[in-house]
C-alpha cells in the first residue's frame, strides 16, 4: 500500500549554510523538493512517471514560513504530504522539524502539469487525482489569494543564469528564483535581519545566459514585495512577498 505521507531527513552541509551559518532559504527549497520528488516517486507519479506521458511538474507557488533555520550540521526532518487537487492544480504542504522533532517551518506548494510538446499545462491527469490523500493531516491549508504586486520599486540588482543553475528540463531550478528575490533586497536588510517568511509566484521559466533584473520595494520595515523581470524583453519571471524578523 502506498504511504499517503513521506518523511525525509537533512543534514545540513557546510556549502548549504549563509554568512549567519544558517541553511540558506535555497537549502530549504531544495529540501522541500527533494521530499515531495520522492514522495512523488513512491507514489508512482514522479518526474519518470509523468515523462512516460511527456509530461512533467512544473512548481507555480510556493510560501515557507520559518521559525528557525538549523546551522551546519543540525538536522531537519520534513514531513510531505499532497492535500488535495483541482481542474489544473495540485497542492502539496510540508512540515519541518528539528532533530528533536520540534516544529521549525512549515511550507505550502502549488504544482501543475506540463504538456512538454505542446509547451501548456494541463488538467491534473487521472493518474494523479487517483492517488490515495492523507485521511488526517496535521496542517491542511491551502495557498489562496495572489502576492501583492510591487508598485515603486526601491531597490534593484541584475543577475544572470548560469550553467550550474540549470535543472534536467534545462531551465533555472527554481529555488535560485528564491536567491534572485532575497539578493535584490540591501545589505543591511541581508545582514542584520533574519527571513521569517517568503511567498513566490512563478511566472515563467529562465534559460542559460538569461540576464535577469530583481526588484524589490519596502512595505513596512518588516515587509517587502518582490518582482523579477527578464532584461531582454521585460517579461514577468515571479512576483514574491518576503517578512523579516
Amino acid at each position: 500500500m502506498k504511504q499517503t505521507t513521506l518523511w525525509a531527513d537533512f543534514v545540513v552541509r557546510n556549502y548549504e549554510v549563509d554568512v549567519h551559518n544558517r541553511a540558506s532559504i535555497v537549502t530549504i527549497a531544495n529540501y522541500l523538493q527533494e521530499a515531495a520528488g520522492q514522495h512523488a516517486d513512491h507514489l508512482e507519479i514522479g518526474v519518470r512517471d509523468l515523462l512516460k506521458h511527456d509530461w512533467t511538474w512544473v512548481l507555480t507557488r510556493l510560501k515557507i514560513e520559518m521559525q528557525h533555520f538549523p546551522a551546519q550540521q543540525e538536522v531537519i526532518k520534513v514531513l510531505t504530504y499532497p492535500i488535495g487537487f483541482d481542474k489544473y492544480f495540485v497542492y502539496r504542504n510540508f512540515i519541518l522539524f528539528n532533530a528533536q522533532e520540534e516544529e521549525i517551518g512549515r511550507a505550502q506548494s502549488t504544482w501543475a502539469v506540463m504538456d512538454i510538446q505542446a509547451r501548456k499545462m494541463i488538467g491534473v491527469p487521472e493518474i494523479i487525482t487517483s492517488i490515495s490523500l492523507p485521511t488526517d493531516p496535521p496542517f491542511v491549508e491551502q495557498l489562496k489569494g495572489r502576492v501583492a504586486k510591487i508598485k515603486a520599486p526601491q531597490y534593484q540588482e541584475s543577475f544572470k543564469v548560469r550553467w550550474f543553475d540549470l535543472d534536467t528540463n534545462n531551465h533555472t531550478n527554481n529555488a535560485y528564483y528564491l536567491q534572485w528575490v532575497i539578493e535584490s533586497l540591501p545589505e543591511e536588510v541581508l545582514k542584520n535581519k533574519q527571513l521569517a517568511s517568503v511567498d513566490i509566484m512563478y511566472r515563467m521559466e529562465t534559460v542559460w545566459k538569461d540576464e535577469i533584473i530583481g526588484k524589490a520595494e519596502s512595505t513596512d520595515d518588516q515587509s517587502f514585495v518582490h518582482q523579477l523581470v527578464r532584461q531582454s524583453d521585460q517579461k514577468e519571471l515571479a512576483q514574491a512577498a518576503t517578512t523579516w524578523r
